[in-house]
């Protein structure tokens, strides 16, 4: 299992963990959706061809890096200093060894402190998914 610890999500691990074991490829990543926080631009070169402001892109999922992963993964990595989001999983993806679990709940980004600062407020005005009451 593999995180960058930056991401918080209601993921069900267990259930990351079986659909891993259902195909048994080298990798699987946790596929979402991102709250759109900032304008989308589509670009043919340095022109701008198509501007979206702040809406939902139902079809633009990115990585939510909670991996499950095969040991041989080890093999795609050539130095210590390599970044595994560069090289190796781009080659796993070419090679056919990536699958996607897609999660469609809760997921955010803690890059900032404005990141902190909003998780923080969900949590405290109880309005974090699954927050659990003592």
């Amino acid at each position: 299992m593999l995180t960058y610890g930056d991401g918080l999500s209601d993921i069900n691990i267990s259930e990351l963990v079986k659909f891993h074991e259902s195909h048994w490829k080298l990798a699987t990543l946790t596929a979402i959706i991102p709250e759109w926080r900032f304008g989308k631009l589509w670009l043919d070169e340095n022109q701008i061809t198509n501007f979206s402001e702040k809406k939902d892109n139902e079809d633009h999922w990115i990585n939510g890096w909670f991996m499950v992963v095969n040991k041989k993964i080890i093999d795609y990595i050539e130095w210590d200093s390599t970044p595994f989001e560069k090289t190796p999983i781009e080659n796993i993806a070419k090679d056919g060894e990536l699958m996607a679990y897609k999660h469609t709940w809760f997921w955010f980004a803690m890059d900032t402190l404005q990141n902190r600062n909003y998780l923080e407020e969900l949590w405290s005005t109880w309005k974090a998914p699954r927050k659990i009451r003592k």
